[in-house]
């Protein structure tokens, strides 16, 4: 089975140097192509007794309760009669903020690569990079893609070098030196509980994201712990449906979750997913259910 990792589905590219955002023609060739290729499974199977993933099956899942899964994803899903897994956090909802995520996203479409550049510099002088961070990320991070490595190093320090809370703080000021103003993008950038609860009635499933979408292995173990409840808890109080829980690392590379992230998840989740580039095989769903590989919906394009 290939589970499939969307961000970004929309009609145009307003993020400069973003390789989450997928074209929606795009992805409705996919879903086109999918369907022909094999079969796009609801993910109310994964919960069956007994299932087994088969090489033909497919599974969407899409990150962080964009807009763009209500406004662009769920018709074409409606109307194709196909269902999806949206995994959602909970700060940014809770908080009304973006999250951090987001922030650089905005940051590295609005400003050019120079100018982040020096001003992250600036601020690293007041808030160094964590050294057992950049031991355990350097080599991995934004490995093998097509973007500018002063880009890749800007998104490298600031998502994975330095504390979760500096990171809060650079990326604060950062915004409000380069003039972005994060309450105007609030309006408009993620679902709302009542988009979510429509889709959720319609048949789409959601689970959890982490609640603040922080590096879960640079975290303490009690504060992994409460990050994973507070996500847990915020998604069944905002989507009280009783449907099957299942999580999604934030990141979702093999070194941004640990030991005590996939144990304590086996207390409180049916699965989790993480992201590797290839198919999900009868071995990782009996063995390792709680480090499942999804494919970045990138890997698939129209010739």
């Amino acid at each position: 089975m290939k589970v499939i990792m969307y961000h970004y589905v929309r009609p145009h590219t307003d993020f400069a140097n973003n390789k989450s955002v997928l074209p929606l023609d795009v992805f409705c060739w996919q879903l086109d192509f999918f369907s022909k290729t094999g079969s796009i499974i609801h993910p109310a199977e994964l919960f069956k007794p007994g299932f087994q993933p088969e090489p033909n099956q497919y599974l969407l899942t899409f990150d962080d309760g964009l807009i763009d899964h209500y406004t662009y994803v769920f018709p074409e899903l409606q109307q194709r009669g196909l269902s999806g897994l949206f995994f959602l956090n909970g700060k940014n909802f809770a908080e009304q903020r973006l999250l951090n995520v987001h922030r650089l996203h905005y940051l590295l479409a609005n400003c050019t690569a120079k100018a982040l550049e020096s001003a992250c510099l600036n601020l690293l002088e007041k808030y160094p990079l964590v050294p057992a961070y950049k031991q355990r990320f350097e080599a991995s991070v934004y490995e093998g893609l097509q973007q500018e490595e002063v880009i890749s190093d800007i998104k490298a320090r600031l998502n994975f070098f330095v504390s979760p809370q500096d990171q809060d703080s650079i990326l604060e000021q950062l915004l409000h030196q380069f003039g972005i103003d994060e309450n105007a993008i609030m309006q408009n950038f993620y679902i709302n509980q009542t988009q979510a609860a429509a889709m959720q009635q319609a048949g789409m499933y959601f689970g959890a994201h982490g609640y603040s979408h922080y590096v879960m292995s640079n975290l303490a173990a009690p504060a992994q712990r409460s990050d994973i409840d507070q996500s847990i808890h915020f998604l069944q109080q905002w989507l009280p449906e009783n449907q099957p829980l299942s999580f999604c690392y934030p990141y979702g590379y093999h070194n941004s979750y640990d030991e005590f992230c996939t144990s304590y998840l086996q207390q409180k989740t049916a699965c989790a997913f993480a992201v590797e580039n290839r198919s999900l095989n009868e071995a990782d769903w009996n063995n390792n259910r709680w480090a499942l590989p999804r494919i970045d919906c990138n890997r698939f394009l129209p010739d």
